[in-house]
């Protein structure tokens, strides 16, 4: 007994094809992504940049002391303070000469400190006394065009990758392959690998009178003109009843391989569907796909399903 290969389901499908066409997928033309890796791609760039950021942030940590603002003025009144960043109220410094840290162990050079709101002192008349180099930046700072296109931007961008990440996961409830979300492209035809084997009559054992009754089948299927020529009509389809298990989906399988023609096969239940008409889409798309091919066989497993839903 032969080892016939199984049918084929492409994931575009709903259906599985046997002795059909069907074509490799190419790379897209220049090698470009689709948009699903260049939405990945950015995702990925940005939690990256994110992660870089807080990295770089708790490096750049200084681990500079805070000293009182009473310190900071008596070293300041010492001439003892080089340099001073300013940023509102906060001020950042570097001593001349390394002092010991009345507020901690250790000696320091340099500083973090805050000026208090309420202070009435002449610290600026102190700094230019003592050389000090004060350096300020405002504490409202003016952001670039860039800066702000990027930041009125961003929720409208999140909230895209969130339709899209949603939009994925309910494709298939809202519709398999296509639905309301819109058709993807069926997959295009590609050719049989060489030494591959269509399932027969010879793979099927048991039945031997049914087989007998699909020989006419299979004969029409293989010289449909000499049918035509005595006024005879192929038959619209064929009922397979038997329990789970008696050999129905084979069965087709042989007319099919018998006959040389394409195989479509099907689960019924897969054309039930919530949404009122995705079903029908889906009935219509797979005949519109046998039809491209004729003649061919499909097959619909579990018919009565569609009956109880």
């Amino acid at each position: 007994m032969s080892n016939p290969t199984p049918p084929r389901k492409s994931p575009d499908q709903l259906w599985r094809t046997e002795g059909t066409p069907e074509e490799p997928q190419k790379p897209s033309p220049g090698g470009r992504r689709p948009w699903g890796g260049w939405w990945s791609l950015i995702v990925t760039a940005l939690v990256v940049y994110l992660i870089a950021n807080l990295v770089l942030s708790f490096f750049n940590e200084g681990d500079e002391p805070t000293i009182s603002y009473t310190e900071f003025s008596k070293q300041v009144d010492a001439g003892n303070v080089s340099k001073i960043y300013a940023k509102g109220d906060a001020i950042q410094g570097q001593l001349k000469k390394e002092q010991d840290n009345p507020e901690g162990d250790g000696k320091y050079t340099k500083f973090n400190t805050e000026r208090p709101t309420f202070a009435d002192d002449q610290l600026w008349e102190d700094l230019t006394k003592h050389n000090v180099t004060v350096t300020a930046e405002p504490v409202v700072q003016h952001r670039s065009f860039l800066s702000n296109l990027l930041i009125s931007l961003a929720p409208m961008l999140l909230l895209i990758v969130l339709w899209i990440f949603i939009a994925r996961r309910m494709r298939g409830a809202m519709g398999g392959a296509g639905g309301m979300l819109g058709r993807k492209t069926p997959p295009k035809p590609v050719e049989l690998e060489a030494g591959q084997k269509r399932t027969t009559f010879e793979d099927v054992a048991g039945i031997d009178e049914v087989e007998g009754e699909l020989n006419d089948v299979v004969d029409f299927l293989k010289n449909p003109d000499a049918y035509r020529r005595m006024g005879a009509k192929m038959p619209r389809g064929v009922l397979l009843a038997g329990p789970p298990g008696t050999g129905k989906t084979l069965l087709a399988r042989a007319v099919a391989g018998e006959a040389g023609v394409p195989f479509f096969s099907a689960s019924a239940s897969e054309f039930i569907e919530m949404i009122v008409g995705v079903g029908a889409s889906r009935v219509r798309e797979l005949f519109a796909e046998a039809r491209k091919v004729a003649p061919s066989i499909i097959f619909i497993d579990e018919i009565d399903t569609i009956g109880r839903a």
